[in-house]
């Protein structure tokens, strides 16, 4: 999509916005630092575009950024009673997490995600030359040459080096770098971030050592890691702990795919590729998400066979 394209979207989605008193804006099911850093900088965007109405944003967040840009809304029932939502950093109302997004009047959705389905033109804003959501939201904040207050310019910065894995994943191009520039006048505390997304406790040093030396091959050559709800409790750490640890398998060499199964009600799954296409794999299972970082969610640990065979067929394939 076009830059031009892409500024009267998000025009048209403000002048759709005047006739509601009330915003809600909604990201996806575990929510990542894109997710988070896109919900906070939206929201602090149309507060500023929109400083008489109620602009809320429903989502679990990422704790970890709690004390520095706060924690996301509640509200009753009642507040999405002719509401307009926004859906942010996902296309799928399956994968919304706050499923209170059907009360509202209109849904509109903002995501850089390649769409599991045909998505309405007339309600969507989707670009998946994008590296991130945050990164889309702060390249229309740039085109309407907005003034951000530090806290949107810091979520917006966090969803861009999150989602990009501090600028190694694909695509980077211009537009990534004069975003980054873009947000940098507005007092980002980069280094604070930084050590806050490096920062571990000993737990974080047993867990890596525990996956490191329990990580399996599949016959073609996937490497994956299986982990229980006992083992959770054991090593007192969550699932999201854990499945955020997945880059531990990376950049192996001649395994070029790779895979956590972290048990849970439901499994979370997470799939990544240096190469291959991992997303087709999760659209099977009932996910989604980018070419080479994917992810889904499985009833039981039982059914990690099915994945590994599909991952099996596509690294055969590369």
């Amino acid at each position: 999509m076009t830059s031009t394209n892409l500024v009267d979207k998000f025009d048209s989605l403000l002048s759709r916005l005047t006739s509601y008193d009330k915003i809600a804006l909604f990201g996806h099911v575990s929510p990542d630092g894109d997710c988070y850093g896109s919900l906070i900088g939206l929201k602090e965007i149309l507060k500023k575009k929109f400083p008489n109405k109620e602009v809320k944003a429903f989502s679990s967040g990422l704790p970890l950024f709690f004390d520095d840009l706060g924690k996301l809304d509640d509200a009753s029932d009642d507040y999405f009673q002719n509401a307009f939502a926004i859906m942010v950093d996902v296309s799928n109302l399956r994968r919304v997490e706050d499923k209170r997004i059907t009360l509202c009047k209109e849904i509109f959705i903002i995501d850089h995600h390649i769409p599991d389905e045909k998505l309405d033109d007339n309600n969507s804003l989707v670009d998946t030359t994008f590296i991130s959501c945050a990164g889309l939201i702060a390249f229309l904040a740039f085109k309407h040459n907005l003034t951000l207050s530090k806290k949107c310019a810091n979520a917006l910065y966090l969803g861009l080096v999150t989602d990009s894995n501090r600028f190694l994943y694909s695509p980077i191009d211009n537009r990534t770098f004069l975003v980054a520039g873009y947000l940098m006048h507005f007092d980002i505390d980069y280094e604070k971030m930084y050590k806050l997304l490096y920062q571990q406790e000993e737990k974080d040093l047993l867990l890596k050592g525990y996956i490191l030396s329990r990580y399996q091959i599949s016959k073609k050559g996937v490497l994956y890691f299986v982990i229980s709800k006992e083992e959770l409790d054991k090593l007192e750490v969550s699932q999201g702990e854990v499945a955020n640890k997945v880059n531990l398998l990376s950049n192996v060499k001649n395994h070029d795919i790779f895979a956590f199964f972290v048990d849970g009600s439901p499994v979370r799954v997470e799939l990544r590729s240096s190469v291959a296409n991992v997303r087709d794999v999760a659209s099977l299972f009932g996910g989604g998400g980018h070419l080479h970082a994917s992810g889904c969610r499985l009833s039981s640990l039982d059914e990690v066979s099915k994945v590994i065979d599909e991952l099996d067929k596509l690294m055969g394939g590369n």
